[in-house]
């Protein structure tokens, strides 16, 4: 994702992935950023890792499916 980008428009890069963690939205720079942060979450709480809107196709894990992700 180019770093030039303002935050405000990098959730919305190809690449991009969000988590959500309880009321916190957390915007990531890759798949990989996200899978580092979710790691430290998901045993805390309900978290959910999507792609960044805009980003197409859409991809949404949370439950069994994130311990899947982590292992790719």
């Amino acid at each position: 994702m180019p770093r030039d980008l303002p935050e405000d428009q990098r959730a919305n890069s190809p690449g991009s992935w969000v988590i959500e963690y309880g009321t916190l939205t957390v915007d990531c720079r890759d798949e990989e950023d996200a899978k580092r942060i979710v790691r430290g979450l998901h045993l805390r709480a309900r978290v959910v890792a999507r792609t960044g809107y805009g980003v197409f196709p859409i991809r949404i894990l949370e439950g069994a499916d994130l311990a899947t992700w982590l292992s790719e």
